[in-house]
């Protein structure tokens, strides 16, 4: 039985490298186009079967098209248990095409992510879980899975969370977020003060990214501790960055690490991520303790 269950977004990306990203009065070259695992919750499952935790995944059903066979066959490939997916029958399995230039930058056009349906997974499987990944798809469904999660005990990570998800910050042990959500999303300017908030509002701890700046996390609302990001050489791809170190957090959480450690893993294992193309090929357990070690 899984010790993580991952729950949100499932579908697919295509990627699509071009020369430079398109603006009005230049085109852009298409260099190559890849398909790769996509949704947060795929992203997620994959990084955590990688580094030996039994997971399940859950969230949106997927359609028995090319990409739902692909999701399925992808998602069983790595190890993640793929039992809690339903079956869609009267749309296409969700998917993402991501515009990637060569430096690394990403723009990103999603396909039926926000009109997917969504389902529970069985209480059995929730009861053998020790820890639930959330991300910002699944609405009142999600939010009754985490009621029932902590009913059962469970720790609950919860990713890019607005103030206004009264019950799912309320059951969140673990606030995963990034600048970029919080001022283009939420349109807060001032990180700190949502930041305050969040944690008020769960009182657990809450985690802020921001790309290669250092990240910034408190666990009572009043001290903000900060964790430096390794440098990242050659950066092919930030794609699902993010989601590999929410997986980081998740490891970390699982293991009984303390905040600052399950960061530092989490920084480190995103920071190797991004030299690779899409999110589904995530750095080993081996690497990402590596650089863990060199960052001292």
């Amino acid at each position: 039985m899984p010790e993580i269950l991952v729950y949100g977004s499932i579908g697919y990306d295509v990627l699509t490298f071009v020369s430079n990203m398109p603006e009005p009065g230049r085109d852009a070259d298409v260099l190559s186009e890849e398909w790769h695992l996509g949704g947060e919750a795929c992203n997620v499952s994959v990084a955590l079967a990688r580094w030996g935790v039994p997971v399940a995944v859950g969230g949106n059903r997927i359609a028995a098209d090319e990409g739902g066979k692909f999701v399925r066959g992808r998602l069983e490939a790595e190890g993640v248990d793929i039992s809690q997916i339903g079956l869609c029958t009267r749309a296409q399995t969700p998917f993402c095409r991501v515009l990637v230039a060569p430096n690394g930058e990403r723009f990103i056009i999603s396909y039926g992510h926000r009109t997917a349906r969504f389902t529970l997974p069985k209480n059995d499987l929730l009861k053998a879980s020790k820890v639930l990944v959330t991300d910002r798809f699944g609405g009142k469904v999600r939010d009754a899975l985490t009621g029932v999660a902590k009913m059962f005990g469970l720790l609950l990570v919860s990713t890019d969370v607005s103030p206004a998800e009264e019950m799912r910050l309320r059951n969140s042990d673990v606030i995963v977020t990034s600048r970029h959500f919080i001022e283009n999303s939420l349109r807060e300017k001032d990180v700190p003060k949502l930041m305050r908030e969040l944690q008020a509002s769960s009182g657990g701890v809450v985690i802020v990214t921001d790309g290669p700046s250092p990240v910034t996390f408190t666990e009572d609302g009043k001290r903000f501790e900060k964790v430096s990001v390794p440098e990242a050489e050659n950066v092919v791809d930030t794609t699902g960055a993010g989601d590999v170190f929410t997986a980081g957090i998740a490891y970390g959480m699982l293991k009984g690490w303390n905040t600052a450690e399950s960061v530092r893993f989490a920084v480190a294992a995103a920071s190797l991520s991004v030299r690779r193309k899409g999110a589904d090929d995530p750095p080993s357990l081996e690497e990402v303790l590596s650089v863990v070690r060199r960052m001292g």
